[in-house]
């Protein structure tokens, strides 16, 4: 074995004693260490993207989880810890992208089920916020929701539920999707 595999083992192991004691800024000079020593290691990329995520640096989390998926694309865990990651940068549509890598890889991960509704909802109470309601003049009852907006965000609602309701059916001891549910009934109920 090449000398340069062990001493990226050496700071690995150090990068990860490091991370879990919270010494995230250590860590991510140990992680560095390793991938310039071993530029595949993928596990590398992706613990540092972690400690790079806990000190608010999430733009680059970002990159090293997509490093570390590009490195080991079959990897489930990659994709759904780059789609919370996505998810908390408010980007729904990528963070949406990685939970359906998930659930092509693990259909039955309720997590993933559950975050991936979880993105849809937030996504179609944004697009909510970009259409227009039509209301009856006389009455002052809403009759419909106008463009394309709206109706994309009654089929984001719709996708939700559906997803919380494969979590809830997997995992039924998770309290907090009947939650997610219920908002998700509301806003397609209300539009």
């Amino acid at each position: 074995m090449p000398i340069k595999f062990k001493d990226a083992d050496y700071f690995y192991n150090g990068g990860i004693d490091r991370r879990e004691a919270g010494k995230h800024t250590l860590a991510i000079a140990d992680f560095s260490k390793v991938i310039e020593l071993d530029p595949a290691h993928y596990k590398a990329h992706h613990h540092r993207a972690f400690s790079l995520n806990h000190l608010g640096k999430m733009q680059a989390a970002v990159t090293d989880m997509t490093a570390a998926v590009h490195l080991h694309p079959g990897d489930a865990e990659l994709h759904f810890n780059r789609g919370v990651i996505h998810s908390d940068l408010q980007c729904w549509e990528e963070a949406i992208a990685d939970f359906d890598q998930v659930l092509s890889l693990t259909p039955k991960d309720a997590q993933a089920h559950d975050m991936r509704g979880r993105n849809k909802y937030r996504l179609g109470v944004k697009f909510s916020g970009l259409h227009f309601v039509v209301t009856n003049p006389d009455t002052g009852v809403v009759t419909g929701i106008g463009g394309e907006s709206g109706a994309r965000s009654l089929e984001l609602f719709e996708e939700a539920i559906q997803d919380f309701e494969r979590a809830m059916a997997l995992d039924a001891d998770d309290k907090d999707v009947p939650r997610w549910l219920a908002m998700a009934q509301d806003r397609l109920a209300n539009g």
